[in-house]
C-alpha cells in the first residue's frame, strides 16, 4: 500500500468516527413536521395551519407571512422568532417561550396566549383583539395598551410591571 492510499484510509477512518456524512447536512424543514425541530428556519409564508406543533423548538426562525391559523404551538420554544405579518388567529401559544419574538403587524385575533413567556416581544401594529394573556410575561414588550385592553389579562405581567386584573 503507498503512503497515500495509507493517509486516505486513515482521513475516511476520521470522517466515519466523527459520523460526518453527507446525510448529516440535509435540511432540517424537510423532517420538521415529524421532529418539530427547526431552528433558525426559513418558512416564511409556509401553509402551517391547524397542524400540531407542540413544543416545536423554532428559536429564531422566520415565520413571517406564514398561515398558522389555529395552529397549536402550545409549550413551544420560540425565542427571538419572526412573526411579522403572520396570521396566528385562534392559534394555541399556550406557555410558549416567546422572548423576544417579532409579532409586527401580525394577526392574533382570538389567540390562547395564556401563560406564555413574551418578554421584550414586539406587538407593534399586531392585531390582539380577543387574545388571551392570562398568566403571561409581557415584561418589556411593545404592545398597544389600548389593544391589550380588548384581551384577557388577568394575572398578567405587563410590560410596566404591573399585573392585570
Amino acid at each position: 500500500m503507498t503512503n497515500w492510499t495509507a493517509y486516505g484510509w486513515v482521513i475516511l477512518g476520521a470522517i466515519a468516527s466523527f459520523g460526518l456524512t453527507a446525510c448529516d447536512t440535509a435540511d432540517p424543514r424537510e423532517s420538521f413536521l415529524e421532529t418539530k425541530i427547526c431552528p433558525g428556519c426559513e418558512l416564511q409564508a409556509a401553509d402551517l395551519s391547524r397542524i400540531d406543533l407542540t413544543e416545536a423548538e423554532l428559536n429564531q426562525a422566520n415565520l413571517s407571512n406564514a398561515n398558522l391559523i389555529g395552529t397549536d404551538l402550545s409549550h413551544a420554544t420560540m425565542e427571538r422568532v419572526n412573526l411579522s405579518n403572520a396570521n396566528l388567529r385562534s392559534a394555541n401559544l399556550a406557555r410558549a417561550g416567546m422572548a423576544s419574538a417579532n409579532f409586527t403587524n401580525a394577526n392574533l385575533r382570538n389567540a390562547n396566549l395564556s401563560g406564555a413567556f413574551l418578554r421584550n416581544a414586539n406587538f407593534t401594529g399586531a392585531d390582539i383583539s380577543g387574545a388571551d394573556f392570562t398568566d403571561s410575561d409581557l415584561l418589556g414588550a411593545t404592545i398597544d395598551y389600548n389593544a391589550l385592553r380588548q384581551t384577557t389579562a388577568t394575572g398578567a405581567l405587563l410590560p410596566d410591571g404591573s399585573f392585570g386584573r
